[in-house]
């Protein structure tokens, strides 16, 4: 294999393929363990322009024990792999090889069956013949990242990554996709007639594209309810990180089932990546699930997909870590926050609330109620804002920005929290009822009764036409002036 460094090009295509590059990707990571900042710089670039440098020591050759005492010689980056699966060479005479236990069902699964069909299903097979797998290893290793050309024979065109190819001479059951490249898939690896949803009989495939399939069980987290995960996307980089968030929260304890786990990680993205993607790569986010021989896939809503990657909403559902609150905007019941907001303002202005308080069932309490009362219409405010349908020109403050205001001018009232604390169950109700010129006038009035100036801000109320948001202003401005008293 040449010494220098390759750069293998990869451009997205569909869910089986792209997975196999995250697993590729993860294999690559495992070698780079000790030169973290090194692979950082090249998954960069990989991004920036889908080229991905392997290094030279990906390709040194190490001797390793298979079983039987046969030893046989296999490319450093097989190595990482067995690594990444969780296997660790351990050569210490005595010692059990964990690498010999993944070589032996790692082997079988993915490599063994699908270089030689005629093997399938035998447990045992002649040394000669395990020598040979080795080579068309390595062989297929040295042919998929370095493309070289063959002179000579009919040109074929890749179905998943559409690059043209010419077929080499001992793998040809390389380059039809079957069942030999993942089972349940793939067509029959004889001559049974089935077709594809194409209406073709048989994909073509290069040999890159298999070594990436190769790879792609590496990039699915298994989870609590025993799906196995993973998230597809446009983007190389979106899918690397979004699948790392799931791996993340899952191994922090932060949430177990899937549809949770796909909720956090695109509120990871918003809060630590922070860039602003396009409606077409947010609508087509799927998440990938295996169960047993069966795969489904599940998506959500582009505007439900638009408020969770928003790092201003995702900070406030964060912040809150309330599932039934998050459930509520995974669901797009966005309009039944405001009914948590009223639950969470009688719970927060109760002295003490029953065991069947609905502020429960949000997720709250008497202790969180404050916090949530102060959030919900912010939160509120700016899922609206994010979901518009139209925009009107010329507007000062956008939405969530205005029941901002309005709190701080709740938090800019505060001499007077008694005077409306006396009124606010009866402020509160007629919120609730949808009586907003009431209760705009139940607060004006405590204004006017003590001679104070009533706040501009308020103006928005009455000025605001949709009255779910005349109800969010309302909420923000009680739960700024009957706040803590530190601003």
């Amino acid at each position: 294999m040449p010494g220098e460094e390759r750069e293998l090009e990869l451009y997205p295509s569909n869910w089986l393929y792209n997975a196999g590059v995250i697993g590729f990707l993860r294999v690559l990571e495992e070698g780079f363990e000790d030169e973290k900042k090194n692979f950082e710089d090249k998954l960069k670039k990989f991004f920036e322009n889908n080229c991905f440098s392997l290094p030279e020591e990906a390709f040194k050759k190490k001797t390793i024990v298979i079983e039987d005492g046969l030893k046989a010689e296999i490319y450093q980056i097989w190595e990482w792999y067995f690594s990444a699966i969780g296997g660790k060479n351990k050569d210490e005479e005595g010692e059990e090889n964990p690498v010999k236990k993944y070589w032996g069902s790692v082997f079988n699964k993915f490599f063994r069956n699908l270089f030689n069909p005629s093997l399938f299903g035998k447990r045992k097979m002649s040394s000669d013949k395990k020598e040979d797998e080795i080579k068309k290893i390595n062989d297929l290793l040295y042919f998929a990242i370095y493309r070289e050309k063959q002179v000579g024979g009919e040109i074929h065109t890749c179905s998943i990554c559409g690059r043209n190819f010419k077929k080499r001479e001992n793998f040809d059951k390389f380059y039809t996709f079957s069942s030999q490249h993942i089972k349940g898939l793939g067509s029959s690896s004889g001559e049974f007639p089935n077709s594809f949803w194409n209406l073709n009989a048989s994909m073509p495939i290069c040999l890159t594209c298999t070594y990436m399939i190769l790879h792609y069980p590496l990039a699915f987290t298994r989870t609590s309810d025993g799906d196995e995960i993973f998230i597809n996307a446009p983007d190389f980089r979106l899918m690397w990180y979004l699948n790392k968030f799931v791996r993340e929260m899952y191994e922090k304890g932060e949430a177990k089932d899937t549809r949770k786990l796909f909720g956090l990680s695109l509120m990871q993205w918003a809060m630590r990546i922070n860039q602003t993607l396009g409606a077409w790569t947010m609508a087509n986010i799927e998440v990938i699930r295996k169960k047993g021989n069966i795969i489904d896939h599940f998506d959500l809503p582009p505007d439900v997909v638009s408020v969770l990657m928003d790092p201003v909403a995702a900070s406030l559902i964060t912040s809150l870590h309330l599932w039934p609150i998050l459930e509520l905007v995974m669901r797009g019941k966005y309009s039944e926050l405001l009914v948590a907001t009223y639950c969470a303002a009688k719970a927060h202005l109760a002295d003490s609330i029953s065991d069947n308080h609905c502020v429960y069932k949000y997720g709250g309490n008497k202790n969180r109620a404050g916090e949530m009362f102060q959030k919900l219409p912010l939160l509120f405010a700016r899922i609206k804002q994010l979901t518009k349908k139209e925009d009107k020109m010329g507007e000062e403050k956008t939405k969530d920005e205005k029941v901002r205001a309005v709190y701080y001018a709740g938090v800019n009232s505060r001499e007077l929290k008694d005077n409306f604390k006396n009124l606010s169950f009866r402020i509160l109700e007629l919120t609730r009822l949808g009586r907003i010129n009431d209760a705009y006038q139940a607060i004006a009035r405590v204004f006017i009764a003590s001679r104070t100036p009533i706040p501009s801000d308020l103006v928005n109320i009455l000025r605001e036409q949709d009255q779910e948001l005349q109800k969010s202003h309302i909420y923000a401005f009680l739960s700024g002036v009957l706040g803590e008293e530190k601003k």
